[in-house]
């Protein structure tokens, strides 16, 4: 039978180089015995096409098209599957519909929980919320504190998959391909690819220095469907040298890094034994409660004007009159709006 690789993230683990990766080298993956199947087919690697037909076919039918793609095996990658480490009902129908045609292997990255939660938050204020960093770790640790508990969230796909059938990898950002390195060595296969020779993307959605991110976290974002303003100000803030770098990279304070890791360094060892991981003791260690930091400096008046000048700039250039117009509109409503 042949093997599935469900990638599933986590996201902010190098999710979208391990997508742009993979379809940018379809030809040879297929040649070297891996598939992509019929839904990894977006430029930009992104995995938008598989939950589309997820939503609007069903996982059965998405399996069945998958087990008609040539490949002697196959792979689908989608950050937004990570949800099958905490949802027992989702993680169980994605094995029950994979099973009548392959043996389905889950491939999951960890990142510790104080670096994954201040990713999540820049990707976050880059897309949907306005606030600061203290009220969404407040938010996220009342509604979603079961996510932070990686050794529970892998017992349950070990009950569910076999621990035989999951690949557990730690997340490292030492070098732009280290996730597409330690992605294909997950998969088992004599692939026999030269990633010198492959075309690699390298890092994709790289987060800026922590006061642009406070910059974003202050552009509102009144509707969460229409992302366009959002994206846009995040592409002039990620470009701009207005904003100043104060050369500190977390946004959340020591002593609330280290209870986000903390309350599962007991969690992240066992997970480290379980699976023979070694990163020198830095996934289950917490950091220091009293590091020096300080928070961030306030975005001053000057810094404001000039990118939303930068940004004013911009929009009056972008393709299509119609679509410039509503953004210039939009950028100048931040004079008002933004503190």
């Amino acid at each position: 039978m042949r093997t599935l690789y469900i990638h599933v993230g986590l996201p902010k683990t190098g999710s979208s180089s391990i997508q742009r990766f993979l379809v940018d080298n379809r030809a040879a993956l297929l040649a070297a015995g891996l598939g992509l199947g019929p839904f990894m087919t977006m430029a930009s690697g992104k995995s938008l096409p598989l939950r589309q037909a997820i939503a609007g076919r069903g996982l059965p039918q998405v399996m069945a098209e998958l087990a008609a793609s040539p490949g002697q095996n196959l792979v689908v990658s989608d950050e937004h599957l990570s949800s099958i480490l905490v949802d027992e009902a989702e993680a169980t129908a994605v094995r029950d519909a994979a099973l009548p045609h392959f043996r389905p292997v889950v491939v999951v990255f960890l990142r510790r929980q104080d670096y994954w939660h201040e990713s999540l938050y820049t990707q976050n204020v880059k897309t949907t919320y306005a606030g600061t960093m203290q009220a969404y770790t407040e938010s996220v640790l009342a509604d979603y504190a079961a996510d932070f508990d990686f050794d529970g969230c892998i017992a349950r796909l070990e009950r569910l998959f076999g621990a035989e059938n999951l690949r557990v990898l730690l997340f490292r950002d030492d070098g732009p391909n280290d996730a597409v390195a330690d992605f294909l060595a997950a998969l088992d296969l004599d692939l026999d690819l030269d990633l010198g020779r492959a075309r690699v993307a390298g890092r994709q959605n790289a987060s800026p220095h922590r006061r642009k991110v406070l910059f974003l976290s202050q552009v509102p974002k009144p509707d969460p469907e229409i992302q366009d303003l959002s994206w846009f100000m995040t592409t002039v803030v990620e470009k701009t040298g207005a904003i100043a770098d104060d050369g500190t990279r977390f946004l959340l304070a020591p002593r609330d890094r280290h209870r986000l890791v903390a309350l599962h360094a007991d969690g992240n060892r066992a997970l480290l034994a379980r699976y023979g991981l070694d990163d020198g003791g830095h996934f289950a260690s917490p950091p220091d409660p009293d590091a020096d930091w300080s928070p961030p400096r306030p975005i001053t008046f000057r810094e404001r004007h000039a990118v939303l000048a930068e940004a004013l700039g911009t929009s009056v250039r972008l393709k299509g009159p119609r679509f410039a117009a509503r953004i210039t509109r939009k950028v100048a409503s931040l004079y008002l709006r933004m503190p």
